[in-house]
This record gives structure tokens, sequence and C-alpha cells, in this order.
């Protein structure tokens, strides 16, 4: 949780964000990849994360 109170995890297979009043968005997702996992906030509410495809590989991730 950053100082703005906005939540950043995992949702299934989708990174995702809460706002303080418990609203969810789903972030947005690389095309192909098949799981998407938040591993950092910042506090301008950048989320940082992993992406990772059917292969094997990973992409670094970040989402504004």
């Amino acid at each position: 949780m950053n100082n703005s109170g906005v939540v950043a995890g995992t949702v299934g297979t989708t990174a995702a964000t809460w706002n303080m009043d418990g609203t969810q968005t789903l972030l947005p997702s690389l095309s192909g990849a098949a799981r998407h996992s938040v591993t950092g906030l910042s506090e301008v509410g950048q989320v940082i994360g992993v992406a990772t495809f059917a292969n094997g590989t990973y992409r670094a991730v970040v989402w504004r």
C-alpha cells in the first residue's frame, strides 16, 4: 500500500489495484502473457510486476 491508500496485488492471473474505497481496477495484460504478478507499488501509483508467458519466459512490467 502506498501513502495514497492504493493497494496493488494479483487477482487470479491478473494484476490489479484497489483504491481507498475498495474499487478494484484490473491492469492491462501484455499480449500473449499467461500470468501477471505484482511485485511493487510506488508512491505515485506505478505498479511494478512480472508477466509470465506459456513458454516459460518472463518480462518486467510497469503499469502507470
